[in-house]
């Protein structure tokens, strides 16, 4: 068994590699100074509130950051191999760090290694939650360049949310596509802009059968 998924893991880390040289590259700095340009712009309209415009921002990225993300995941194959077959291969929880490290490679590409460290895998029995996490540590954040603004000016945000975003949208569609009955839950638990010596992201699958599970995590209650 696990010279098999040596084998597939082989494949997926030589095919992340060819699908993101096929893509058109774009600056991980630029969008940085795009995310500032538009959360500064859109706090113009909301009167300087930093948290209803990054609420605005969001409700504006998300529905067509999701529908790129699919087709990144499910729309495309490479070398043959499609991520639908790799995702059947690690469906195990414990094997999901891999699919996700995968797709953020995917997206990324090698400035993975400079912001991302491996993501880390919890199981229910361990965490303080008491659902299935995984924790996705940054070394460096594209988004979170020195700023002026302080952050209390974002409320209950964290500045980096667009990088919660896509890391929840990838995990969401990944377990649906998986058949698992789960709603996947982010947040941004430390923050270079909040002062943290690294970030963090947590990622937690709750059963949707359980939905008051929730109500025992305290990071959904202080942050967005």
């Amino acid at each position: 068994m696990g010279l098999f998924n040596a084998f597939w893991k082989m494949l997926g880390n030589i095919g992340k590699r060819v699908f993101n040289r096929r893509e058109t590259k774009t600056s991980l700095y630029l969008f940085g100074a795009m995310h500032h340009t538009m959360i500064d712009t859109i706090a113009e309209t909301c009167d300087g509130n930093y948290e209803e415009a990054m609420d605005k921002l969001i409700g504006l990225v998300a529905p067509t950051s999701e529908e790129i993300i699919y087709e990144l995941m499910f729309g495309t194959a490479v070398m043959g191999v499609s991520f639908k077959k790799l995702a059947n291969k690690f469906s195990n929880p414990d094997q999901y760090p891999f699919l996700l490290d995968f797709a953020l490679y995917a997206i990324f590409g090698s400035w993975c290694k400079k912001i991302f460290e491996k993501t880390r895998y919890i199981p229910a029995s361990k965490s303080e939650e008491n659902v299935e996490t995984y924790v996705v540590r940054l070394k460096s954040c594209p988004f979170c360049y020195p700023t002026m603004l302080p952050p209390e000016k974002f409320g209950k945000h964290r500045f980096g949310k667009m990088i919660a975003l896509t890391i929840a949208q990838m995990s969401q569609q990944i377990q649906t596509y998986l058949g698992r009955d789960v709603t996947v839950l982010t947040r941004e638990v430390k923050c270079f802009h909040q002062g943290d010596p690294y970030g963090e992201i947590r990622i937690w699958l709750y059963p949707r059968d359980q939905p008051k599970l929730m109500d025992q995590n305290e990071y959904l209650q202080k942050i967005k």
